[in-house]
C-alpha cells in the first residue's frame, strides 16, 4: 500500500509539473496556425497594401508550410501559390555574401582582400581609397561607397526609364564610375547601406571565375540546393509563373533589370525555392552559410550587420533577416537559429512586409494596423496636380464681362479670368497638351492607394468632363489670335517644357 501511495504521489507531481510547464509557455513560442497567417495576409490585401502575398514558414519541428493569398496579376497563373515567382530584390545580397563566404573558405581570397588585389591590372583607380576597399567592407556596407551611382550615365538612364531605373546602366558604366570615385583609405567606417557596394562585390567575385554573376550563383548555390525556379532571366517555361509587380498605388509596373549590379538585387524566386535556401542557412547544409551568420559590425544596441544578413536582437530573440524591394515587389527573409523558426514573405506590391515576417517569427513584434506609408512627396504632387487641373476650367472661353469691380477678391478674380480666357484653338491645343502631361504624371505619382479605385475613376472622369467642356466652348473660336501681351519667351519656354515632359512620359509608358 505504501508503495502504491508513493507511486500515486509521484504521478500527481509529474502531472502538476506538465500542467505548470504548459501554463508557463509564452504564447509567442507557439507557431501561428495556418488560419492566423491567412487572416494576416487577407487583412493586408483588404487595406490596399498588397495584391498577393506568398509565405513559407519553417517550424521548429522541421515542418515546412506554404501559405498564400491574393492574385498574381499574371493571367497565365492568376492565383498566388508556392511556385509563383517574385523579384526578391535585396535578399539577393545574402546570396552574394554566401558566395563570398564560400570563396573565402577556399583560401584563394579572404574577407579582408582588397579590391585592387582581386582585380589586379584590370582596373586602375583614380583614387587609391577605392582600391583599398575590402570585400568584407563591401558585404557589410562599410565601404564608404554611395548607396547608388551618382554619375550622369546613371541619372540619364533613370530619366530614360523611370519605371526600370537600372536598365540602362551597364557594368562598364559602373566600373568607369567606381574608378573615378574620390574615396579616402579608411578601415573603420560606419554602416551606410550601399546597393553599389554589394553590386560591385558580385561582379568582383565573378571576375576571377571567368563567368557571369548568375552562372556563379547557379553553380555554387542554386544547383546544389535544387533551386530550379530561381534566376534572373525569364525563360519561356518560367514566364507564366512570374507575378505582376505593382507600385504603392497598386498600378502595374515593369520588372526591373540590373545589368550592372545583379548581386545587389536581380534575383527572382518563389517561396518553394526560398524555403530550400533558408533551410540551408539554418541547418548549415550548404558550404559557407554558417560563416555568414556571426556579427561583423554593430550598428546600435539592438542591430548588427553580418555577411549579408542583418541581426535584430529584441524581445529576447536574435533574428537574422534581410528584406528586399524593387519597383513592384517587397520581400522579407529571416530566421532564428535558437528557436528553429524561419520565414519568407513575398509580395507583388511595393509596400513593406517586414512587420509580417518579424511577427511570424515572434508575435511580440507587432503587425502594423495600416502598413501604407504617408508619402509627403506624393501628397504634395497630388495637390499640385489637382490644383493645376482644376485651374483649367477658369481658362475656358468666355465673353467680355463688362464693367468689373475695381477692388476686392471678386474683382481680381474676374480680371484674371478675362485676361486668361481662351481666344483661339491654338491656345486650346496647348492647354489640352498641358492637361495630358499632368494627367499622365498624375496617373503614376499620385498616392492612389489612399483614394481607392472609385476615387481614381472619379478623378479622371472630372478631367474628361473638363476636356469636353473646353472643346465644346471653343468650337467657334478662330484658329489663331493676336499674341497676348507679356513675355513671349516665357511662353516658349513653358510650351517647350510641356513637350519635353510629354516625350518623357510617353517614353516611359512604352513597353
Amino acid at each position: 500500500m505504501n508503495i502504491k501511495l508513493g507511486e500515486l504521489f509521484i504521478l500527481m507531481v509529474c502531472l502538476l509539473e506538465l500542467t505548470w510547464s504548459h501554463a508557463q509557455t509564452p504564447p509567442q513560442a507557439m507557431p501561428p496556425t495556418d488560419d492566423q497567417v491567412l487572416t494576416i495576409l487577407q487583412q493586408r490585401i483588404d487595406k490596399n497594401a498588397a495584391r498577393g502575398i506568398a509565405v513559407v514558414l519553417l517550424d521548429p519541428d522541421g515542418s515546412v508550410r506554404f501559405l498564400s493569398k491574393g492574385q498574381s496579376g499574371n493571367p497565365a497563373r492568376p492565383q498566388i501559390d508556392a511556385d509563383t515567382l517574385f523579384e526578391i530584390g535585396s535578399i539577393t545580397k545574402v546570396f552574394t555574401s554566401t558566395l563570398l563566404a564560400q570563396i573565402a573558405a577556399q583560401g584563394a581570397i579572404g574577407l579582408d582582400t582588397r579590391l585592387d588585389e582581386v582585380m589586379g591590372a584590370k582596373h586602375t583607380w583614380a583614387n587609391p581609397g577605392v582600391g583599398a576597399v575590402t570585400l568584407r567592407q563591401l558585404a557589410t556596407h562599410t565601404s564608404g561607397l554611395p548607396r547608388l551611382p551618382q554619375d550622369a550615365n546613371f541619372l540619364w538612364g533613370m530619366v530614360r526609364s523611370l519605371r526600370n531605373p537600372y536598365a540602362n546602366y551597364s557594368e562598364a558604366d559602373m566600373w568607369t564610375y567606381v574608378r573615378q570615385l574620390p574615396l579616402e583609405v579608411q578601415l573603420d567606417r560606419p554602416v551606410a547601406y550601399s546597393n553599389l557596394g554589394v553590386g560591385l562585390l558580385g561582379q568582383v567575385l565573378a571576375s576571377p571565375e571567368k563567368m557571369s554573376y548568375i552562372d556563379l550563383v547557379n553553380a555554387r548555390i542554386l544547383a546544389p540546393l535544387g533551386m530550379t525556379a530561381t534566376g534572373i532571366s525569364l525563360s519561356t517555361d518560367r514566364a507564366p509563373f512570374m507575378a505582376q509587380g505593382h507600385n504603392v498605388s497598386l498600378l502595374p509596373v515593369p520588372l526591373w533589370d540590373l545589368p550592372s549590379m545583379p548581386g545587389a538585387g536581380a534575383l527572382r524566386s518563389s517561396t518553394r525555392d526560398m524555403a530550400r535556401f533558408l533551410q540551408a542557412h539554418m541547418q548549415g547544409t550548404l558550404a559557407g552559410v554558417s560563416a555568414t551568420h556571426p556579427a561583423q559590425v554593430r550598428i546600435d544596441d539592438t542591430q548588427s550587420v553580418a555577411l549579408g544578413w542583418f541581426i535584430e536582437q529584441r524581445h529576447g530573440e536574435e533574428i537574422h533577416w534581410h528584406n528586399g524591394g524593387t519597383g513592384g515587389f517587397r520581400t522579407f527573409a529571416g530566421f532564428n537559429l535558437k528557436s528553429g523558426k524561419g520565414v519568407v514573405v513575398l509580395s507583388n506590391v511595393s509596400q513593406g512586409v517586414d512587420d509580417i515576417g518579424l511577427h511570424l517569427l515572434n508575435q511580440k513584434f507587432p503587425i502594423k494596423d495600416d502598413p501604407r506609408i504617408v508619402n509627403l512627396t506624393a501628397i504634395v504632387i497630388s495637390i499640385v496636380f489637382c490644383v493645376s487641373l482644376l485651374l483649367h476650367p477658369l481658362v475656358m472661353p468666355g465673353a467680355s464681362l463688362g464693367q468689373l469691380p475695381a477692388t476686392g477678391m471678386r474683382g481680381r478674380l474676374l480680371r484674371w479670368h478675362q485676361s486668361a480666357i481662351l481666344r483661339s484653338k491654338s491656345e486650346l491645343f496647348w492647354n489640352l497638351l498641358e492637361m495630358l502631361v499632368v494627367s499622365i504624371f498624375a496617373y503614376h505619382f499620385v498616392a492612389w492607394e489612399w483614394i481607392g479605385t472609385q476615387g481614381r475613376l472619379t478623378f479622371f472622369a472630372i478631367i474628361g468632363l473638363l476636356v469636353l467642356t473646353m472643346v465644346w466652348q471653343s468650337r467657334k473660336l478662330p484658329w489663331r489670335a493676336t499674341e497676348r501681351a507679356g513675355n513671349r519667351w516665357l511662353r516658349i519656354i513653358g510650351r517647350s517644357f510641356s513637350l519635353l515632359m510629354l516625350a518623357i512620359a510617353v517614353w516611359n509608358l512604352a513597353p
